[in-house]
């Protein structure tokens, strides 16, 4: 039986069914899922980025079909498209986890008026951070700007337990969707090295980071060391929000304990930079210091196009180049 009036679950940067709090929120009703590829924002994904998100919304929409949910997909003004998808389907709601650059906080005050205004409830949710940029304060009340107090705060915190996968119930009259593989996503020059490298996706997701838990005992030895495979290569799946850093960080202490710290620093550093481009959104376009902006940068296009493409002549930047290259991805001392 269809439900007269559906939920709407707009998904962004949080692909997964497991610890999902807007998916949480829309599964107590019918619901279909709806991904927008927003061709205002500023920050488009790079090629490697698109190549990711063809294949994990491609595996998405699978996991969600197989329990009778449509992920549908759209593309264009979001305002424009909710809009339209809530008039046609007489949503009752319309749910989503937060996104925290300065564009996406500003689209999505933009949405949410134009929803309370319509009179159709909307909630948004912490999907993508162990905890709000807004939770963590200095004793003066202010952001911090210095990891290591900032670290201890956020040890300090007991963090929920992450949500299993709930019941799903889909709304399933037929809304019209547009087909990823217009989109232009995959590579057109480059991406057989992602193929070999990657499994996007949920499961792959799971996959890579118990594979790396079996050998976290040697991270903090290995992570500074580019010959070794030491890192966890959790980087995109957080990205995506094929992951949640809640399931993360839970997972890492629960089995290892405090053999777990050393990597666990690193989400801590992920979530400082998420505080302080929330505290200072000039970031993506100013330094955080102004003293770097009179930072003496050369203008060398042929030096530019050597780095490009990993012939510079210096063998460790050259091989990060070529493996970011192939891989989509370079370690972090590099």
């Amino acid at each position: 039986m269809i439900q007269e009036k559906p939920v709407i679950l707009w998904l962004r940067q949080d692909l997964r069914l497991a610890d999902n709090p807007a998916l949480q929120a829309a599964a107590k009703q019918a619901f279909f899922a709806v991904y927008i590829w927003d061709e205002q924002d500023p920050w488009a994904p790079g090629g490697a980025s698109r190549w990711w998100l063809h294949k994990s919304l491609n595996a998405l929409q699978q996991s969600l079909g197989e329990r009778g949910v449509q992920l549908i997909f759209k593309k264009g003004n979001p305002l424009h498209i909710l809009k339209a998808l809530t008039q046609e389907t007489t949503a009752c709601g319309v749910y989503w986890n937060r996104c925290y650059e300065p564009y996406a906080i500003n689209r999505d005050k933009e949405i949410k008026s134009y929803l309370k205004n319509a009179g159709i409830p909307c909630q948004s949710f912490n999907g993508s951070l162990l905890a709000e940029p807004w939770e963590i304060q200095t004793k003066t009340k202010g952001p911090y700007q210095v990891f290591t107090p900032f670290w201890k705060v956020l040890q300090s915190i007991s963090f929920p337990k992450p949500s299993p996968i709930p019941d799903l119930h889909g709304w399933n009259a037929p809304i019209i969707s547009e087909s990823i593989e217009e989109w232009g996503l995959k590579p057109t020059l480059w991406g057989q090295g992602l193929e070999e490298t990657w499994q996007p996706g949920e499961k792959g997701a799971w996959e890579r980071l118990n594979l790396f838990l079996e050998g976290i005992e040697d991270y903090a030895r290995k992570r500074d060391y580019p010959s070794e495979n030491g890192t966890s290569h959790l980087s995109p799946y957080l990205h995506w929000g094929e992951l949640s850093p809640t399931q993360i960080w839970h997972q890492a202490s629960r089995i290892h304990g405090v053999e777990s710290l050393p990597f666990l620093r690193q989400l801590g550093w992920r979530e400082f930079s998420y505080h302080l481009l929330f505290h200072f959104p000039e970031m993506p376009s100013k330094p955080l210091r102004s003293t770097f902006e009179h930072f003496p940068w050369e203008r060398d296009s042929e030096a530019l196009k050597a780095w490009q493409i990993g012939k510079t002549g210096y063998p460790l930047v050259d091989a990060g180049m070529r493996e970011l290259w192939h891989t989509g991805f370079m370690h972090n001392r590099i």
